[in-house]
């Protein structure tokens, strides 16, 4: 039985993750731009970012081996289309 969105809601809030993926642009922006370290505060928001899909994965009950698989699937993908010979 999957858990319904409601069940992680206080944990998961809203609008979900998309606060933490906002901050974590714009660090990335700031250190492409001005140079700026912002290493410590990237971990930070990555984790933090981390931490809410895997509750969202839980909430549609694709948490362990199926999002294991998922993910290296995807990966392979990527790195497939973006190998450059």
């Amino acid at each position: 039985m999957s858990s319904t969105p409601s069940s992680y809601g206080s944990y998961i809030g809203e609008p979900l993750p998309a606060g933490e993926v906002g901050e974590l642009c714009n660090m990335i922006k700031k250190r492409w731009r001005d140079n700026a370290d912002f290493s410590e505060e990237i971990k930070d928001e990555i984790a933090d970012i981390r931490v809410y899909l895997e509750l969202l994965a839980k909430c549609f009950d694709i948490e362990g081996d199926k999002l294991d698989a998922a993910s290296i699937a995807n990966f392979l993908k990527l790195l497939k289309s973006t190998k450059h010979e």
